[in-house]
């Protein structure tokens, strides 16, 4: 058997083990251990063979939305009153409400 045969016969071969690897629940460390794989080759053929796959880092990671809304205003607290003055507020209002937390 020639170079390019052996390669065939291997690549032909390795969906199949991985099948029986991921059947027989154990990692994939333990099982190329226990059939005298390197752990290297099992990797390489598993993501050649897998490419689309991703990768089970991955799937532990969630992109998380900010939910906040934006606003550019600011928050006025004096004596436990909580104002909050978003940033299209009516100035007349405001000043009103200064003026009356003045004097408490």
């Amino acid at each position: 058997m020639n170079d390019h045969q052996e390669q065939c016969a291997a690549e032909n071969s390795w969906p199949r083990r991985l099948e029986q690897w991921k059947a027989s629940g154990k990692s994939g460390r333990a099982w190329a251990r226990e059939h005298k794989i390197p752990y290297h080759v099992f990797c390489y053929w598993r993501r050649k063979l897998r490419p689309n796959e991703v990768p089970s880092t991955a799937k532990f990671f969630v992109e998380l939305a900010d939910t906040q809304d934006v606003d550019s205003g600011l928050t006025l607290e004096r004596l436990g009153v909580v104002i909050r003055v978003s940033c299209d507020f009516d100035s007349l209002t405001l000043k009103r409400c200064l003026q009356i937390l003045r004097e408490l």
